[in-house]
């Protein structure tokens, strides 16, 4: 159901009016809890039934601006925590072959990453009693239900030039931030519209939640109908579902300066692409296209001296196929039912930005890693990435794991024809297979030390 004009007015003014900087002062409430290792005051008034206490206070006039904003800061890094298992449980029915589980869990990490990127910005969704804080620490309400107003608010906060900013300032490549690779290609292709480029970005990659949220057969189904009784026309081929959680990966490797490389290189290529149609007029549909698109980039890279092979690989589009690119497959530009992997490669970009901006979040509230191994330490043991006490050096030693498995697969699928091969898959590979399917190893070293 679609809101009411009235809503609508609601909701921009929530946005416009919403306080990052205020949120994030509330974000120095999670420094002292930490000490007593949680992320929230377990007397706080809002820890539980939140809605339900939010609409009892707000009726008697009686909100706890203190407590609701230590709720809406602590929320910020905990919902993003929820985004990655979701994102692990999408991977894990994907590589089984189940697609309806596979884009339910998908659009659930989109759902949550969008939600903590809001909530960062002082904006409280909360089912239908949704608030917000302006920048005296003012408590407002406005209606809407979670499904119908997330990617709407997303979409107007996006608009706002100086969140267009943020947005482009978030992710770093090899030392500078999206925007100022932005500024260098302005002098290449004259000024460019950075709040349509973000705008673009929000509305892509949070676009199952328009399609998705708005079609409430889909979750339903998902949610409540025996998937065993209808025959299933859309059933993921082993191959692709494997390839595409590879790829994932291999995007998502860490390095000792740049916590996810390749796919922020990826995220830059397609800003600069999306950038170069804009101010050219480019027509990806002409087919003279790739050699055009090719030309303009090769003279960006020698005007911006670029001399890193692999970023230079990246912006040139020859770096792998496009069956598994991992920003091809999100900017199919609508959501398919049958198209598991743009609807897992939109959740996985959009918890890309919502990492980026959790990180930045706690560090602006003074949060240190350590402040929060509570939490860390407790995730590594219980998902078994290692033994009690026995944490690694840095987070991004967790890496080895996954290498050691992708490769062990690839070893299998190599001088094998296809059916051996996932023969042989079954017998000797179930535990890098298991290994795989836990994408929270990412937020540990996207995040972690």
């Amino acid at each position: 159901m679609a809101l009411t004009p009235a809503q609508m007015a609601a909701l921009r003014l929530a946005v416009s009016s919403a306080s990052h900087a205020y949120t994030s002062g509330r974000g120095t409430s999670i420094v002292h809890e930490s000490a007593s290792n949680r992320w929230l005051d377990q007397s706080n008034r809002y820890l539980r039934e939140t809605r339900d206490q939010v609409q009892t206070d707000r009726a008697s006039n009686a909100i706890d601006s203190n407590q609701l904003g230590n709720y809406l800061a602590a929320s910020v890094f905990t919902h993003l925590v929820d985004g990655w298992e979701y994102m692990s449980a999408s991977v894990s029915a994907m590589i089984d072959g189940d697609y309806e589980r596979a884009i339910h869990f998908a659009y659930y990490a989109e759902l949550r990453a969008a939600v903590s990127i809001i909530a960062s910005q002082g904006i409280g969704i909360n089912n239908g009693q949704n608030f917000y804080f302006d920048s005296h620490g003012t408590f407002s309400h406005f209606h809407g239900r979670t499904h119908e107003v997330v990617w709407l608010i997303l979409k107007e906060w996006a608009l706002i030039p100086t969140n267009a900013d943020y947005l482009m300032e978030l992710i770093n490549v090899q030392g500078k931030s999206i925007k100022q690779w932005l500024s260098e290609f302005e002098i290449y292709v004259g000024i460019l519209p950075i709040t349509m480029l973000a705008s673009d970005v929000m509305e892509l990659w949070s676009m199952d939640l328009r399609d998705i949220g708005n079609d409430h057969s889909v979750r339903n189904n998902a949610s409540y109908s025996p998937h065993l009784l209808v025959d299933n026309p859309n059933v993921i081929s082993k191959s692709d579902a494997l390839g595409h959680v590879i790829q994932i990966w291999e995007d998502c490797e860490p390095t000792s300066v740049h916590h996810l490389s390749t796919l922020d290189m990826q995220f830059l290529q397609s800003i600069l692409e999306t950038a170069l149609i804009m101010k050219k007029g480019l027509n990806k549909n002409n087919h003279r296209y790739d050699l055009v698109y090719k030309r303009h980039m090769e003279n960006f890279i020698r005007q911006a001296g670029i001399s890193d092979p692999k970023l230079q690989s990246v912006l040139l589009k020859v770096s792998r196929p496009n069956a598994f690119n991992i920003l091809n497959r999100a900017k199919n530009g609508f959501y398919d039912s049958s198209d598991v992997g743009g609807v897992n490669s939109r959740a996985l970009l959009l918890l890309r930005v919502a990492t980026a901006n959790g990180k930045y979040f706690n560090d602006n509230a003074g949060l240190e890693w350590e402040d929060i191994k509570f939490w860390w330490d407790d995730l590594g043991v219980r998902l078994w990435f290692w033994k009690t006490g026995e944490e690694p050096d840095t987070m991004s030693d967790l890496w080895e794991d996954i290498q050691e498995g992708v490769n062990n697969i690839m070893d299998t699928l190599t001088g094998n024809d296809t059916a051996s091969s996932w023969q042989k898959i079954h017998q000797d590979n179930s535990l890098d297979i298991l290994l795989l399917k836990r994408m929270d190893r990412i937020l540990l070293w996207a995040v972690g030390e």
